[in-house]
């Protein structure tokens, strides 16, 4: 719930979310990037059909959205079709909206793009590291003074479009009903236009492991479907393809908002010793929402650990950033902490350390031995991420989105309640939600650098 080292592509996305704000808004439009170093690039290198994601939080409505879409770019500065789906924790949703526009790439790899639907007008502004790859950041603002803090992708779509074959590890990251934040990752197998695999849930605190998740999908375009029932409750996606090794997701239902992937499961470690050989040095980072400090406050946590073949971490180090005292907790030692790897390439880790910081359990779930998706299974931080072996780039890098000024906001204590999950019956004690705030909750995205 796709590290550490800053994204190589960044991009700034101005935007309305399309369909659910009530009405359009005029959107001032910046002027085009100019200058910066002559890397190649060009409105060529912008040629072909794109999948993208935006996930982010309206601060006229405070509501928190995901959006996506693809886009075809001819290589001329035109798009010339596309569509895209919104979504937002309202309930809103405005879904298959038909997307035309134009875009401008500077020499430098900055460049911007003007997204045309029914709904609204979309300004991406974006740095590619390559014609196949970039990554929207922030921010927003229009004549209307609407604020938008959104961050997201860009990826080329390659290969020929099929239904899905094997084994793909998921990852999803949102909120329910309740905006509790969720996040889940997991292994799904596709066979034919069935999904059968085991889901590992976060859902506003309340881990549940391992859960038996059937489904089917529907894929014979560049946008399809998908249900996945887990734990009660079947959740409706659309499915864009990105690769015959790559999907993205986001949920249609209105009583959760969830935004995701699912990638080809390429081998895994099953083995400690395996692990250990393959991808021994992690380098992480991870941010999320700590419900066990007052009011339920926003953190993150940058470090790095060494898997050793006895299933043990050596060299585990980290700093944590929260709204606790203090604050800000450096050069965490949890080393001695275990691991331990399971069936089918998932595996968990139990992080503990002597200096009374809090540090996270984590659950994971290999795409490959040097790539992981993460889930926090414990009260505090249910977020999810991505890993990579350290050799291979980074390990666990995930985003939100987060206004500074309104993270220290008090908020009034909130008395404890049964409370429904998802439409069924009562399950234990549950703090609701504090009044919407206007900060994503659960921004959770996962990098691959």
């Amino acid at each position: 719930m796709r590290r550490v080292l800053l994204p190589l592509i960044t991009a700034i996305a101005l935007l309305v979310l399309p369909g659910c704000d009530g009405h359009h808004n005029n959107i001032i439009v910046p002027a085009n990037p100019s200058g910066g170093k002559n890397a190649g690039f060009s409105n060529a290198s912008l040629n072909g059909t794109y999948v993208f994601t935006v996930h982010g939080a309206n601060f006229r409505n405070a509501a928190n959205f995901a959006v996506t879409g693809n886009f075809v770019a001819d290589g001329s500065g035109n798009i010339t079709g596309g569509v895209r789906d919104s979504v937002d924790d309202a309930g809103r949703r405005t879904l298959n909206e038909a997307i035309t526009g134009t875009y401008s790439v500077n020499q430098d790899g900055r460049g911007q793009a003007i997204l045309n639907g029914n709904s609204g007008q979309v300004i991406l502004r974006f740095v590619l590291e390559s014609p196949a790859s970039g990554k929207l950041f922030q921010i927003g603002t229009t004549s209307n003074s609407v604020r938008i803090d959104a961050v997201g992708t860009i990826e080329l779509q390659t290969g020929s479009i099929a239904t899905p074959t094997g084994a793909y590890v998921v990852r999803l990251d949102g909120e329910d009903s309740f905006l509790n934040t969720y996040g889940a990752v997991g292994r799904i197998v596709f066979t034919g236009s069935n999904i059968n695999g085991l889901l590992d849930e976060n859902d506003g605190g309340f881990f549940s492991a391992n859960l038996v998740s059937t489904g089917t999908i529907a894929l014979s375009s560049g946008r399809g479907a998908a249900t996945l029932a887990a734990n009660g409750f079947v959740h409706h996606f659309i499915v864009y393809f990105v690769s015959p090794t790559k999907l993205e997701l986001i949920s249609t239902d209105t009583n959760f908002v969830l935004q995701g992937n699912a990638e080809f499961q390429s081998s895994f470690a099953a083995t400690a010793i395996a692990f250990a050989a393959a991808a021994p040095e992690q380098v992480f980072s991870l941010a999320g929402f700590d419900f066990s400090c007052p009011f339920s406050c926003p953190r993150a946590e940058v470090g790095r650990m060494t898997l050793s073949s006895a299933a043990t971490l050596l060299n585990a180090i980290e700093d944590i950033e929260n709204n606790l005292n203090p604050t800000y907790f450096a050069g965490v030692d949890f080393s001695g902490s275990t691991y331990s790897v399971g069936a089918n390439g998932r595996w968990t880790a139990n992080l503990t350390n002597s200096s009374g910081a809090p540090s996270p359990d984590l659950v994971a779930w290999q795409i490959s031995p040097q790539r992981s998706v993460v889930l926090t299974p414990t009260w505090n931080s249910p977020q999810t991420c991505s890993s990579t072996a350290w050799a291979g780039w980074t390990a666990l890098w995930t985003r939100r989105t987060i206004p500074s000024e309104r993270i220290s906001m008090p908020q009034p204590p909130v008395p404890t309640r049964s409370t429904p999950r998802r439409g069924g019956a009562p399950v234990g004690t549950l703090t609701p939600p504090l009044p919407r705030r206007s900060f994503r909750q659960v921004a959770f995205r996962s990098s691959t650098m």
